[in-house]
C-alpha cells in the first residue's frame, strides 16, 4: 500500500511538471535558463521542491549529498516530518545542525546509510548513482534484498523507466549536475 502511494505521488508530481506553464522568477543571472532542464527546476520550485540558492538554481554545479536529501524529502512531501527530527542527534558525525532533521528522516526511512565510518558525506558531491539510489529506495526498491545495487542504480533506473535513455546517456557521459537532479 505504501509503495502505491509513493508511486502515485511521483506520477502526480510528474504530471504537474509536464503540464505546468507557470514560471518562477530566477534569483540570479547565472545562466540557469541555458540549461536543458531549467524548466523542470522552475516547475519543481513552484511546488517547493527545488528552491534554489541565493544564486538561483545553480544548475551548472555538482550537488552535494545534503542538497540531494533535502530535495528528495521535499519531493516526498515529508519536509515537515523531517524538520520535527531536527533537535535529535544523528548517527552521523558530519551533519550540520540545520540538516539534522533531513538526515535523521532519511536514515530512519532507509533512504540513506551514509558513506561509512559514521559519516553521511554532507558536503561530498553526490554521484548520479547515489541520487538514483535515494530515489529507488523511496519508491520501495531495496538494494539490501537484491532489487538493484548501487553500482548499477542508473541502469536499473533506466530499466524501470525512472531514467529515460537521453538522461541515462548524460549521467554516464557527463558530470552529474543540479541540472540533472531537476530532471530526475
Amino acid at each position: 500500500m505504501k509503495n502505491k502511494k509513493i508511486i502515485a505521488m511521483f506520477i502526480v508530481v510528474s504530471m504537474i511538471i509536464q503540464v505546468s506553464n507557470i514560471s518562477v522568477i530566477r534569483g540570479s543571472d547565472n545562466n540557469d535558463a541555458d540549461y536543458e532542464y531549467y524548466s523542470y527546476a522552475q516547475k519543481l520550485a513552484e511546488i517547493g521542491v527545488f528552491v534554489g540558492t541565493g544564486n538561483g538554481f545553480e544548475l551548472d554545479r555538482e550537488p552535494n549529498r545534503i542538497e540531494a536529501i533535502v530535495i528528495l524529502i521535499r519531493l516526498l512531501g515529508k519536509e515537515n516530518e523531517a524538520l520535527l527530527l531536527g533537535d535529535e542527534d544523528t548517527v552521523f558525525t558530519d551533519v550540520p545542525p540545520w540538516a539534522n532533521g533531513y538526515v535523521n528522516y532519511a536514515y530512519r526511512e532507509g533512504l540513506t546509510e551514509g558513506i561509512g565510518n559514521d559519516k553521511f558525506g554532507s558536503t561530498d558531491v553526490i554521484l548520479a548513482k547515489s541520487f538514483t539510489t535515494f530515489i529507488l529506495r523511496s519508491l520501495g526498491y531495496d538494494d539490501k534484498n537484491g532489487d538493484f545495487n548501487w553500482l548499477d542504480a542508473n541502469d536499473f533506473g533506466k530499466q524501470i523507466g525512472l531514467v529515460e535513455e537521453t538522461l541515462f546517456n548524460e549521467l554516464v557521459e557527463q558530470e552529474f549536475l543540479r541540472n540533472h537532479v531537476a530532471k530526475i
